[in-house]
């Protein structure tokens, strides 16, 4: 299951290298947005390695990206300042409707508020599956005689301390040392 793309980004270079502008009305919620080569290295490993049968994946980012942070990040890439074209979605849904047939407007239009309201943020699952990457580490590191660390830091997806205890527990490994 992906999440929001970082190569939706593509669809507004325009706006972003002419008008200094990031329109992607995202919130300020956050997404865990992925990049899509991510997503082809995972369907890659499932479909040639043993054991993902049946499984289903959320396939996320490391970080809870806002439509301001992003307008940041393309700030500092471009060397420019960029400006969040905010949330007003009655403008954007105007403004769009200029390019996109009104039905895909008004999708386009739900999806945004949906993003703004509620974000699209990782699930309990990827919790725990981070747990067992970390616990398999800690297997791994012994297997070898090492001992394996992991840090979470605040702006990593996961940094409320619920989530830290969570992904601690589940990785319990002799060999695996949380920092």
């Amino acid at each position: 299951r992906p999440n929001n793309f970082h190569q939706n980004d593509h669809w507004f270079k325009d706006a972003l290298l002419q008008h200094n502008v990031y329109p992607q009305p995202l919130g300020s919620k956050g997404l865990h947005r992925v990049d899509v080569r991510d997503i082809a290295e995972a369907s890659v490993i499932a479909l040639t390695q043993a054991g993902h049968g049946g499984q289903v994946y959320d396939l996320v980012g490391p970080d809870a990206i806002t439509g301001p942070m992003c307008a940041e990040l393309w700030s500092k890439a471009l060397g420019t300042n960029i400006t969040y074209g905010g949330e007003d979605m009655d403008a954007w849904e105007k403004m769009n409707s200029q390019w996109f047939p009104t039905f895909v407007a008004f999708d386009y239009r739900l999806m945004y508020e949906f993003f703004q309201r509620e974000g699209l943020l990782a699930t309990p699952q990827a919790i725990e599956r981070l747990a067992k990457t970390f616990h398999e580490a800690g297997r791994i590191a012994a297997d070898a005689g090492l001992i394996a660390c992991f840090e979470i830091e605040p702006v990593f997806v996961f940094n409320q301390e619920d989530h830290y205890l969570r992904i601690l527990h589940g990785a319990a490994h002799p060999a695996l040392k949380g920092i």
